[in-house]
């Protein structure tokens, strides 16, 4: 760990106290801790943000707090170090209280705004519920980036977090918002350039800020019912046109015939997309054939196997990166046919991927034939040994994750025996796999620990070894 080169610590540090959601900044104490070289490097991105969580309580040297409020910030210790003026972001929870305030006017130079889990019992009338808002936007004027936590949100925490929605309207350029579509606003957001909206249950567009699409260039969007109503977004009455979108992610957790859909009634032009995600999010095959002739480059698919064969018969002559993932579970012989016409008509790509999930497929190695498969995903309930073995009727590949949907008595016995007769071939395989991960939801014996060493060998251009034991990981 020591000796991990400043980029990938740089990576690790901007992860656990910037990208994930979840952080908050007492997970910086360990990083800080580690030696010179990783303290410097968190200090980076723990300077950056500030935290106020009220209601919690921390240890002296790292806590902001009034005898009234206690309240969780590491705002003390940036300002007692001289790092005031490197603020970028603001995680803020309560608001109104005076110490909140206080700790505002440290901060008027942050570009990025957080608000999560907001304690839903703030007040009763939508006046002051919007002045509240307004007063912290006004004493945060450079705020570009706004993530808004709204998942439990009330009606008057829908009006603040409206307020201040409003009195950026002109200057966001990034925005995350999770929670029901009632943002009861007043102002169109005419600068986003980056969007992620995860929505939960009905809404009505009626309730929702006006979003100009024509500067957006990265787009997400997560529902959980359908179909989704595109207007939200600025255009003619049945069409939307977004002229520089880039990347385009539409999701949910809804399978099959529930899953949600592109409004019909209205047209959806995306003349510069690059990317499309589709996750379980109905999206017409004919649809997807004009964004490869427009210039789609790569196409990450989830949703049923039948689906996953009509892409495979599209012209993909212009796509480099294809991405399969889909439940299947009929018989083993059938998969086996169409998924061999699957994967042999799939070529010249630069990667293609799949990812399968089946509780009743054996991956029989002689009958798996996936020439040009370059990435593969598989949660199966079979052997170890057929899952090496299959693998090398697939000479392309070159990154594998092996997730078995159960262990029974004398699995690992079984893999050990395989694995360890490697060890007599004559020579490592031909296998072009680079990258290998194995996760498991039982302990390994330290038999299956060293028989594992033998991929290594087997497998001569393997530089990335991960075996994940109930979520614990092991590099090898």
């Amino acid at each position: 760990m020591h000796n991990l080169p400043t980029d990938i610590v740089r990576i690790i540090a901007r992860f656990i106290l910037v990208d994930d959601d979840q952080t908050n900044f007492v997970c910086a104490i360990p990083l800080l801790a580690v030696n010179h070289r990783w303290r410097a490097v968190a200090a980076e991105f723990f300077y950056t943000t500030a935290y106020f969580i009220e209601g919690s309580q921390m240890h002296n040297n790292i806590c902001f707090s009034s005898n009234s409020v206690p309240a969780q910030t590491n705002i003390g210790l940036i300002l007692q170090n001289g790092f005031e003026n490197s603020i970028k972001r603001f995680v803020f929870i309560p608001f109104n209280n005076d110490l909140a305030k206080e700790i505002i006017d440290h901060i008027a130079d942050c570009t990025e705004l957080r608000l999560n889990d907001i304690n839903p019992s703030i007040c009763d009338e939508v006046k002051l519920a919007r002045s509240a808002g307004s007063m912290l936007a006004s004493r945060l004027p450079n705020i570009r980036y706004g993530y808004f936590d709204a998942r439990n949100a009330t009606d008057m925490l829908c009006h603040f977090i409206a307020s201040i929605v409003d009195s950026y309207a002109n200057r966001l350029v990034g925005l995350k918002y999770e929670g029901e579509l009632k943002l009861p606003t007043q102002a169109p957001l005419t600068s986003l350039v980056g969007v992620k909206l995860h929505f939960f249950n009905a809404f009505s567009v009626d309730s929702f800020p006006k979003i100009n699409p024509q500067v957006i260039r990265d787009l997400e969007i997560w529902v959980d019912c359908g179909p989704f109503d595109w207007g939200i977004f600025v255009g003619s009455e049945n069409e939307v046109t977004f002229s520089n979108l880039e990347t385009l992610s539409l999701s949910s957790f809804i399978y099959e015939a529930d899953a949600p859909s592109i409004d019909q009634t209205c047209k959806l032009t995306f003349p510069s997309l690059i990317s499309l995600e589709i996750d379980r999010f109905f999206f017409g095959i004919d649809d997807i054939q004009q964004q490869i002739q427009m210039g789609l480059r790569k196409l990450s698919y989830t949703g049923s196997f039948n689906d996953a064969i009509s892409i495979s018969q599209l012209r993909l002559n212009k796509l480099e990166e294809l991405r399969l993932s889909f439940e299947f579970n009929d018989s083993d012989d059938e998969f086996t046919a169409s998924s061999n016409k699957l994967f042999a008509s799939l070529n010249g790509l630069k990667t293609l991927s799949c990812d399968v999930y089946s509780e009743t497929i054996l991956f029989i190695p002689s009958t798996i034939h996936w020439p040009h498969l370059t990435c593969l995903a598989i949660h199966l309930d079979t052997k170890f040994e057929y899952v090496l073995r299959s693998v090398l009727n697939m000479p392309n590949l070159t990154t594998l994750k092996f997730v078995p949907l159960q262990l029974e008595n004398g699995y690992m016995e079984e893999a050990c025996e395989y694995l360890d007769s490697l060890n007599k071939l004559p020579g490592p395989s031909n296998s072009r796999i680079e990258s290998f991960r194995l996760e498991l939801y039982l302990d390994i014996s330290s038999r299956f620990h060293s028989s594992l060493q033998t991929l290594k060998w087997f497998w001569p251009k393997l530089n990335r070894f991960f075996v994940s034991v109930k979520e614990k990981e092991l590099i090898f």
